[in-house]
């Protein structure tokens, strides 16, 4: 309630008791009386109106904010597709690495994805950037495709590769290359070749598939090789049984072991160098199985005195013949011959055997 309103109350109030006190009260009361009644009931009235005022707290005037300003959201920037781009979909084979054996030959293929504009064609390459090639040249590139991949189009790259003989993790980084010579979206394939395993094998030649033939047709079970008192020439022929070697093996070391002979007159001074040739005959062994004389040439060794013979012999010659028939054939056939059939002295020269062996190491995955 307002100053104003209350002290107009007051008035009222003090005007309304003076009217109503009785007249006989000034006979009777004591002096000031009447003063003090009529402050005691101005005061009553003062309280009793107090309590029916509502207290107004002192609130502070409201703030008002202001609405903010109309700022204009940029619009988003569209960047234009390129012409050529791809992105990795898949490995169809050989996943990071997978596990290939030394020298194990593969087929890696990946499959992208045409992300630009342009449609690629057979002017488009698959190439080799760089890492390891796994037995691709330098600069190698092969045509992407030989029709049209179009934009939204997926296609599979494949090349053929080898991995390395050496145990280890490899990587090689490859890309897609442009008519312009221009290469885009890089991607790698991962192996992994495991250390090998080394192995040792004894192998025997097959008795029953060798001998000599002689220069007049004459077979004889026995693998000998020189001439013979009525100058007739004969040539040693051997065949072993490598079907006890894996198809996957590596040959690493081939020994070719002649220790196991006697010797007829002196072949080595009348005859020259025994030479072993790589040879492959029909079994059991014929006649036509003679080769003649002189000799041909393309040896694999020579072995050209009892010394010779006496020494376990060595020869990548020996492993390369062995490498190519493994998982291919059962059996690895050789001749031995001198280079001259006979000197024709009426006298036996020859070295005759009585066991043949190839001392073999290899390695398998």
């Amino acid at each position: 309630m307002k100053k104003t309103q209350i002290a107009a109350v007051l008035i009222l109030v003090l005007v309304l008791a003076a009217c109503n006190l009785p007249e006989t009260s000034y006979a009777t009361q004591p002096p000031g009386a009447a003063s003090t009644q009529a402050a005691q009931t101005v005061q009553a009235e003062l309280t009793r109106m107090a309590g029916l005022v509502s207290p107004t707290p002192n609130a502070p005037p409201a703030t008002l904010t202001p609405l903010p300003s109309n700022t204009p959201v940029p619009s988003a920037t569209i960047s234009p597709l390129p012409c050529n781009a791809a992105v990795f979909v898949i490995d169809v084979t050989i996943p990071d690495n997978t596990v290939i054996p030394a020298g194990g030959a593969f087929t890696k293929t990946w499959r992208l994805r045409n992300v630009g504009t342009c449609t690629w064609n057979s002017t488009y390459q698959l190439v080799f950037v760089s890492g390891d090639a796994l037995g691709v040249p330098t600069g190698y590139a092969q045509p992407l495709t030989s029709g049209f991949v179009s934009p939204g189009q997926d296609v599979d790259a494949s090349v053929n590769l080898t991995a390395p003989m050496a145990s280890g993790t490899y990587k090689g980084r490859w890309a897609f290359r442009d008519s312009s010579g221009t290469p885009f979206t890089y991607f790698i394939v991962v192996i992994q070749v495991p250390a090998a395993t080394s192995h040792s094998l004894t192998v025997n030649y097959v008795p029953a598939e060798g001998g000599f033939v002689q220069s007049d047709g004459y077979v004889n079970p026995y693998p000998n090789a020189g001439d013979n008192t009525t100058n007739l020439g004969f040539e040693a022929f051997i065949s072993f049984d490598i079907s006890g070697i894996p198809s996957n093996a590596t040959i690493t070391q081939v020994q070719m072991d002649l220790t196991h002979y006697d010797v007829l007159g002196n072949p080595f001074v009348a005859l020259g160098c025994l030479k072993a040739y790589p040879t492959t005959f029909a079994t059991p062994l014929g006649a036509g199985a003679f080769v003649g004389f002189p000799a041909p040439g393309g040896e694999d060794h020579d072995w050209c005195s009892t010394v010779d013979l006496n020494t376990l012999t060595t020869d990548n010659d020996f492993k390369n013949d062995l490498q190519a028939k493994v998982g291919v054939s059962s059996r690895l056939q050789y001749r031995l011959q001198f280079g001259p059939a006979t000197n024709s002295d009426g006298v036996a020269d020859a070295v005759r055997f009585t066991n043949i062996k190839l001392n073999v190491t290899y390695t398998t995955p």
